[in-house]
This record gives structure tokens, C-alpha cells and sequence, in this order.
């Protein structure tokens, strides 16, 4: 039990000091970070300058205030989602929604065609 919460809420990294030595370094994880999206690792990937370990570094160093934002945003529609389940149920099913609102405005679109055809073929236009 006490190793899932550690295992959750910490984090390490692997540090070469001086001495040629690997040393494990263990940190705490802020609760925003566990809101860190695949969307947000996948654009850390695709955009680091990999040339180097230490122009990847720089890369994240100067990307840390902006992947904060986006963490702490993440964390805020967290609670919003966990609060008012009827947003959750809206937000989670999106793609369905646009297909509706995709159906939907298609079927006004024949309607609106279909409005202008005269109905009475009777009616003289003069």
C-alpha cells in the first residue's frame, strides 16, 4: 500500500556525477503532474531537439512554465469533471456530438432546399 503511494507520487531520474558513478534521485511528483497527457509527452517528443542530452534538457527546461499551464489546466477540468457528472458524460462522448450536429445540419440543409420548391403547382407566378 505504501509502495503503490510512493510509486505514484514520486519520481526519479538517473544522475552521472563527477565521479562516473549512476545515482538514482528520487523527487516528489506535484498533483498537477499527474495530469500530464500523452498529447503533451507525444508533443515533447515530436518537438525536442535530440541532437545532444543537454540541448534536450535546455529544450525542456525552457517548455517547463508552458507544460505547467497545460498540467494545471488539465487539474481544473479534472475537478470540473468530477463534480458535475452530466459535463463528463458530454465531454467523453464528443465525436459522437459532432456527428449529430453533422446529421443535424445536413437535414436542415434539405430542408431549407426543400422550402424553396413551390409546393402548389397550380399557382401561376405572374
Amino acid at each position: 500500500m505504501a509502495y503503490d503511494f510512493f510509486e505514484k507520487y514520486s519520481g526519479n531520474v538517473e544522475v552521472v556525477f563527477t565521479d562516473e558513478q549512476i545515482y538514482k534521485v528520487y523527487f516528489q511528483l506535484l498533483p498537477e503532474c499527474l495530469n500530464l497527457t500523452n498529447e503533451l509527452k507525444s508533443k515533447f517528443d515530436d518537438r525536442a531537439d535530440r541532437a545532444t542530452d543537454k540541448t534536450k534538457l535546455n529544450y525542456l527546461v525552457r517548455r517547463v512554465p508552458k507544460m505547467i499551464e497545460e498540467m494545471e489546466h488539465e487539474t481544473r477540468l479534472a475537478k470540473i469533471m468530477n463534480k458535475y457528472s452530466v459535463v463528463a458524460v458530454i465531454t467523453k462522448h464528443v465525436g459522437l456530438w459532432k456527428d449529430i450536429a453533422f446529421f443535424m445540419t445536413i437535414i436542415l440543409n434539405f430542408l431549407i432546399i426543400a422550402s424553396f420548391f413551390d409546393s402548389d403547382p397550380d399557382c401561376d407566378e405572374s
